[in-house]
């Protein structure tokens, strides 16, 4: 009895992930852009950064 209630109760908490996956879909479908357009602007600031590091690295020698 203690072993069926155990996995009783262990089988819920495995579906209901796969419901709140399955009805969230669409929410992931929009996060996708989210983490995309974020990564660009990442990578964009990166790249600002290390063109003025580098920018500002070079100038001093040649000052």
């Amino acid at each position: 009895m203690p072993l069926a209630f155990v996995c009783g109760k262990k089988i819920p908490p495995f579906s209901p992930p796969h419901r709140v996956q399955s009805t969230k879909s669409p929410g992931t479908w929009l996060s996708f852009p989210l983490v995309m357009w974020l990564g660009v602007f990442a990578w964009a600031v990166t790249f600002h950064l290390a063109a003025v590091w580098l920018e500002l690295h070079i100038a001093r020698p040649g000052a």
